[in-house]
């Protein structure tokens, strides 16, 4: 069971925007390759766009929403290597989010990485907002033009960020308030620069992480910026099939050791929950600024804008509260992309994953990748989807992997009592409340996905079937 690419969607690569990266970047007439705009939350849901009108209106109707997409190792700093490099995290490196677990911002290495293949092919690049965990200093990395990247501090006010290698603190005043900052901070990189050469941005939101408050912290957290206070206060906390799972018998020992909720934990969530979309709205604005100041500059249109997210959460679904996890709730991410290439407010159902970000961004540049990468360009398959395959994915943690296809996914959890399985008919179960791997009708499907995940799990490059 290993479903490969069809060789007619290399052919159509080659045939469509991915073919300018044969041609040198200052061979390119005119310059019209589009500008680049990435912009990142930090551990938000592919389900939490209610509160984002912008994000729904200006881009998912207007580009391509990506449904079946996946942090393929749902945690900040290895998912944020991924969205660099196109890689998984066992071919760049970075596992965890600390340096001591053998990741954060020490473990990354970012020789070949996507801001230097774009700034070594005359693209103007601006950094602002999150990096990575462990980032303090004022060393400014490699590809970076314009640089103003968080160096201490989780929280929206209160903090420090490196502005051009040098450390600007903002405090508690209205306008400190870190999502607006960064927006600010985007918008004014797109006036200066848009129009005499191809810009890349990564905006990179800290909402709607929660933020580390002394003490007790408070009851709303993140804390929205002070005009949104107040809002979604008495939104319910969603609770799907899976929320609070009655019988979790068929899950691993990790999940049967937790126990069910109780009204304490329900009351912090639906805070929390509240925080978050109020948070939320502050980020649509910044995503509003950044289009607006594209737009007067006349540079929308050749755009590519990308919105997507490091890693989902769960949400009390199996009786979790936490990323790091294989289940749909942390795993699957928002992927919108809309500009060139990208158009028509539609949606694409095959499964992709953040691996794909870079190569498609480097694809629309016409810029060959400095590193191999393992994900693929989406143009082709947006644009004919009689190429759509039926495409398989790793998903990947330290002490788990698993394989995600359209009709399964099939997980191994490495314990000191062994290997523990999961197993999901995702058609029939897309809530994954009743595991078959024990099932012996489902013996063959469990056979053949576990040998597609050895497969992947070391690959690199076309080797992951991308």
């Amino acid at each position: 069971m290993r479903p490969l690419l069809p060789a007619a969607l290399a052919a159509a690569c080659v045939a469509a925007s991915c073919a300018a990266g044969d041609r040198p970047a200052a061979a390119q007439a005119g310059d019209e390759r589009p500008n680049v705009v990435v912009v990142m939350t930090d551990d938000q849901r592919a389900d939490e766009l209610g509160a984002m009108r912008a994000v729904r209106e200006r881009l998912a109707g207007t580009g391509v929403t990506f449904s079946q997409a996946f942090a393929t190792f749902p945690l900040c700093c290895p998912s944020r290597a991924t969205f660099l490099t196109g890689q998984y995290a066992h071919n760049h490196g970075v596992l965890s989010n600390y340096f001591s677990e053998g990741g954060g911002y020490r473990a990354y290495d970012d020789a070949g990485s996507l801001p230097i293949a774009l700034d070594r092919a005359g693209y103007r690049t601006a950094m602002a907002g999150k990096y990575f965990n462990e980032y303090t200093g004022q060393r400014v990395p490699r590809g970076w033009d314009s640089w103003a990247a968080r160096s201490r501090g989780e929280t929206q006010f209160d903090y420090d960020l490196n502005v051009n290698g040098r450390t600007v603190h903002y405090g508690s005043r209205p306008r400190d308030y870190q999502t607006d900052v960064v927006a600010r901070r985007g918008a004014r990189f797109i006036r200066a620069n848009a129009g005499d050469e191809p810009v890349f941005l990564w905006a990179s939101f800290f909402a709607p992480h929660g933020e580390t408050l002394p003490g007790d912290g408070e009851r709303w957290n993140p804390r929205p910026a002070p005009r949104h206070e107040g809002r979604f206060r008495r939104a319910e906390l969603p609770r799907g099939p899976a929320f609070d799972e009655r019988d979790v018998s068929d899950k691993p020992r990790f999940v049967r050791k937790v126990g069910r909720m109780n009204h304490a934990r329900i009351s912090d969530l639906r805070w929390r929950w509240r925080s978050r979309q109020a948070a939320l709205l502050s980020v649509d604005e910044g995503v509003a600024r950044v289009l607006d100041a594209l737009e007067r500059a006349g540079e929308l249109e050749e755009t590519l804008f990308v919105f997507t997210s490091d890693n989902g959460f769960l949400f009390g679904e199996h009786r979790l509260e936490r990323k790091e996890r294989l289940y749909e709730e942390a795993a699957k991410v928002p992927l919108i992309i809309s500009g060139p290439g990208f158009e028509g407010g539609t949606e694409y159902e095959g499964i992709v994953g953040n691996i794909d970000i870079a190569p498609s961004i480097l694809a629309a540049a016409g810029v060959e990748p400095l590193r191999e990468p393992d994900g693929i360009p989406l143009q082709p398959l947006v644009a004919d989807p009689s190429l759509e395959p039926e495409r398989d994915i790793l998903l990947e943690l330290r002490s788990a992997a698993a394989v995600r296809t359209p009709d399964w996914l099939y997980a191994e959890h490495r314990r000191r009592s062994g290997i523990q399985r999961e197993l999901y008919d995702m058609r029939a179960d897309p809530y994954q409340l009743r595991s078959l791997h024990a099932d012996p009708a489902y013996a063959d499907v469990r056979a053949g996905l576990a040998e597609r995940l050895d497969e992947l799990r070391d690959c690199a490059g076309v080797a992951c079937g991308g």
